[in-house]
């Protein structure tokens, strides 16, 4: 039987795995960011994929909000394997995320990125704000450990 807050996880979850079609006007081609929520240990695990840029922040933000202010949810990782880019926009959903669950005594991370996102995010000083990690399961044991320490 599933608690309260597992069965509304498990509703949010279902809906978060959703693909955002946004049309460059430019290029006329579309680009995709797409998601995929797994929960770990009481640990949010969102996969991003594609590209974040300005037409989809709005949209990756209104996916991490739900998971923001869940008291059993221990903290939150985004697993950014899969991106292709990380615009401004993008840069401050993450910040927005990481203050809000700094805010409840949650953990935030951000684990996996590509060589060229890892430089965006050195080169920016976001890698210094933000807990970065080179694979998820650092990420997940240092939220454990953070867990242990609050």
């Amino acid at each position: 039987m599933l608690l309260g807050w597992q069965a509304n996880f498990a509703r949010r979850a279902t809906l978060a795995v959703v693909a955002v079609v946004t049309i460059s006007p430019r290029l006329g081609l579309g680009e995709v960011m797409e998601t995929d929520v797994t929960l770990e240990n009481g640990v949010v695990v969102v996969a991003v994929s594609g590209r974040i840029d300005f037409t989809v922040a709005a949209e990756f933000e209104a996916r991490l909000r739900p998971f923001l202010n869940v008291a059993e949810i221990r903290g939150l990782i985004l697993d950014i394997a899969d991106v292709t880019y990380l615009s401004s926009g993008g840069l401050r959903v993450m910040l927005m995320a990481s203050r809000a669950l700094t805010r409840r005594s949650g953990g935030f991370a951000v684990c996996s990125p590509s060589e060229h996102i890892h430089g965006l995010l050195k080169g920016t000083g976001f890698a210094d704000v933000l807990n970065v990690h080179d694979n998820r399961e650092s990420a997940l044991a240092a939220l454990g450990s953070e867990e242990g320490t609050a």
